[in-house]
């Protein structure tokens, strides 16, 4: 599961350095960290860490990105209303945001990428 999101990640980072050619890019990644009853969910949480190791990675190494430094934001989304709130608020996000990682479940991912603008990816 970790090589397949650095991979998704590689490829995103590519894409994003070749059409916004910033120093900084940040990388918004939704995530649904509890279930209805408040409990962690482990496996979005192992989503989580893979989606910060991944990111934390690349930064450390000189040989991936030598000019691009790359930040996150991390967002909790439960359910279609707040997937549907999260995407409005990454749309108008002062930083910029180019792409959303994610592991929410397939209604929640439609919604977002509905709402999300063209110019944005989304990975799932």
């Amino acid at each position: 599961m970790m090589m397949s999101i650095l991979i998704q990640l590689f490829v995103l980072l590519y894409i994003l350095i070749c059409v916004y050619c910033k120093q900084n890019v940040t990388i918004a990644g939704v995530f649904n960290i509890y279930d209805d009853y408040g409990n962690v969910d482990k496996i979005q949480l192992e989503h989580l860490s893979a989606f910060v190791l991944a990111i934390n990675d690349i930064n450390s190494r000189s040989d991936i990105l030598n000019d691009v430094h790359l930040n996150y934001i991390i967002k909790h989304s439960h359910g279609i209303d707040e997937s549907a709130l999260t995407a409005l608020e990454l749309t108008t996000h002062p930083d910029g945001i180019p792409a959303v990682v994610s592991a929410l479940p397939y209604q929640e991912l439609s919604v977002m990428s509905q709402i999300l603008s063209a110019d944005k990816v989304l990975l799932a």
